[in-house]
């Protein structure tokens, strides 16, 4: 691995551990995918309309949205927070990375009381973060937030600390290199 891939991946990435001691990395959510996947999740579960109310007004009576209606606020909060599974369920399968070989035995003993998990090792993955290394709504929140954050971070400051490695990555030109790099002449 090159140092500007290493140092690349070490600056975008985090080691956490989580409330039930199992040590995750946290990598970018692909910041391509973002608008997409929030765009399927929006069609998928959009917001309800709120249902109206006539209320009065000078000269009479109007229909206005009644955003305070209890109905209204539970389908809006079902809606967001199908949107917000759809979001963390990617963001566990693209952004978090766990050595599943160390928890066999917390795998075998998970699957004593929920049956058996999927066999696909990224349903595996995801089932083995949510049903037991994910432990606490801190658990979700820190490594929601890492992974969006890195996806929006680091640009001015990856290139700055690359900047160092200009001449390590630049290439002569000559007869064994089909594609010189930046600096060649």
């Amino acid at each position: 691995m090159s140092k500007a891939r290493k140092l690349i991946e070490e600056e975008l990435s985090s080691e956490l551990t989580l409330s039930s001691g199992v040590a995750v990395t946290i990598l970018p959510f692909p910041s391509q995918l973002y608008p997409k996947l929030n765009a399927r999740a929006l069609a998928e579960h959009p917001d309800p309309e709120p249902p109206m109310k006539t209320v009065e007004v000078v000269d009479g009576t109007e229909e206005v949205p009644d955003e305070e209606n209890e109905e209204y606020q539970e389908s809006l909060r079902e809606a967001r927070n199908a949107r917000q599974s759809l979001l963390l369920e990617a963001i566990l399968d693209f952004c978090v990375e766990v050595d599943m070989d160390q928890w066999e035995d917390e795998l075998a003993r998970l699957e004593r009381y929920v049956g058996k998990l999927p066999e696909d090792p990224v349903d595996r993955k995801i089932e083995f973060l949510n049903q037991f290394a994910m432990r606490t709504r801190g658990d979700y929140e820190l490594v929601a937030t890492t992974a969006t954050a890195q996806m929006m971070a680091g640009s001015p400051e990856v290139a700055e600390r690359l900047k160092s490695f200009r001449g390590e990555m630049a290439q002569p030109a000559g007869d064994d290199v089909d594609a010189p790099g930046v600096d060649a002449e």
